[in-house]
Order: C-alpha cells, then sequence, then structure tokens
C-alpha cells in the first residue's frame, strides 16, 4: 500500500516522465508473483496462436505511425497494444507449464548457434547502454526493442510446433498483405 501511494504521489506531480522507474518496480514484483505461482499445466496455445495471427496481421496492416504518444511512454499503437496481452498470456502460460516450458527450449536449442549469436548481440546492446550518454534511457529502449523484436520470435518458436497454426498464420498473412 505504501508503494503505490508513493508511486501515485510521484506520477501526480511530475506525470509520466517519471513513471519509467516504478514501471520497473511494478515489473519486478510481476515477475515474483510468477515465480510463486503453481504448475498448473494449463493450456493457453489456442488463444496464444490467436492473438499472434492477429499480432502479425495489424502489424502488416497498420502504418507506425498512426499512434497515440504519451510522454514518457513508447508510441502506442494496436499491435504494440496486442503485443503486450500476447506477452501477458505467454508468460502465464511459461509460469504455470512445466510442458510449454521444455517445448520452448527443445525448438530453441535445435539452433544453438543462432541463439548464441543473438546472446552475443544483446550482450553488446547492453554493454552500450552502460558507455551511453543517458544510460537509464539507453537501457528503457534496450528493453522496449527485446520485447518488440524477441517476445514474438519467442510466441512463434512456441506455436508453430503444430501444423496447422502456421497454415493459419501464413493464411491471415496473405490475406493481410493483399
Amino acid at each position: 500500500i505504501m508503494t503505490a501511494m508513493f508511486m501515485g504521489f510521484w506520477l501526480a506531480v511530475f506525470g509520466t516522465l517519471v513513471a519509467q522507474p516504478f514501471f520497473l518496480l511494478v515489473g519486478i514484483l510481476f515477475v515474483v508473483a510468477l515465480w510463486m505461482m503453481d504448475d498448473t499445466e494449463p493450456d493457453y496455445r489456442a488463444k496464444i496462436t490467436t492473438l499472434l495471427v492477429w499480432y502479425v496481421v495489424l502489424e502488416a496492416t497498420w502504418p507506425s505511425y498512426v499512434a497515440v504518444d504519451i510522454p514518457g511512454l513508447p508510441w502506442l499503437t494496436p499491435p504494440r497494444m496486442l503485443l503486450a496481452v500476447m506477452m501477458f498470456v505467454v508468460t502465464l502460460q511459461l509460469a504455470q507449464s512445466a510442458r510449454a516450458r521444455g517445448d520452448l527450449i527443445e525448438v530453441c536449442g535445435a539452433a544453438k548457434l543462432a541463439l548464441w549469436f543473438l546472446g552475443i548481440f544483446w550482450a553488446t546492446a547492453f554493454a552500450t547502454c552502460l558507455i551511453s550518454r543517458t544510460p537509464s534511457a539507453s537501457f528503457v529502449m534496450l528493453v522496449e526493442w527485446f520485447l518488440l523484436w524477441n517476445m514474438p520470435f519467442l510466441v512463434a518458436c512456441l506455436v508453430f510446433r503444430d501444423q496447422d497454426a502456421f497454415s493459419r498464420f501464413v493464411t491471415a498473412l496473405i490475406w493481410a498483405t493483399a
């Protein structure tokens, strides 16, 4: 309760320009809550597949310059808002399902060299944040781009194990770009 009061005061006085450190605190609390969840083996794969298809359709059709710009936050577009919902559902799936975690590790383990290069890329990006003129702003952008680039990739790895899901994805992509 004290954290919420403190955050509310600072956001009321300074607006969204100081919101990013508070989002980090909320994110840490969210990760702790996920870590404490039981493995109940829910199956959200149909929902995740639908969200991924709609995300790709929106990403292909929605112009990125049509967005809501709130100071201190990244541009809010329908694809990004849908990506946030998809990230939440995938995070719940991975936090509660050992089978889903195993499937994701198995799929990603098939291309170890590609993951190694991806790790080097992100380590280099993190290192450049440390030598930036504004490390905090650079780190926020790094986290934003990490989520925008890598989360759809991990979701696709999880979803495309099913051939029917891949067929629906290709059909929706062709429909969206036609």
